[in-house]
């Protein structure tokens, strides 16, 4: 990230919309790091609920967008063998499907990016 010459648009270069992604791809790999006692693989279920509810009752479609990635995150950097036997996989991928009817562009951009995570897990 480059520092801006105004505050206000150093901000949004930190806190944009289009930061959220590389949030993610350092995010996620530290909460579902098997080398560190797996200290968060006991909410990885709840979290991936939590996205799914999202995918499916928010109205705005940038939370959607945003759920789709954070889960199919998830299950690209979790354990395989912990992800079969202690994940909801179907239901998360069954969701993320459903959104690619989404009216919004944004939407179906977010959740198609959502599925290459899912072609590497």
């Amino acid at each position: 990230l480059t520092p801006q010459d105004n505050f206000d648009d150093s901000c949004e270069e930190v806190i944009g919309k289009s930061n959220f992604i590389s949030l993610l791809v350092k995010f996620i790999p530290i909460i579902t790091n098997a080398e560190e006692d797996r200290k968060y693989y006991d909410h990885l279920t709840l979290y991936l609920q939590a996205a799914v509810a999202y995918m499916n009752t928010s109205r705005w479609g940038e939370i959607r967008g945003n759920a789709a990635l954070f889960s199919a995150k998830i299950i690209q950097c979790v354990d395989p063998s912990f992800a079969k036997t202690h994940l909801d996989c179907n239901t998360v991928v069954n969701t993320i499907m459903k959104l690619l009817q989404s009216r919004s562009a944004r939407v179906r951009k977010r959740t198609a990016k959502s599925l290459s995570y899912l072609s590497n897990a």
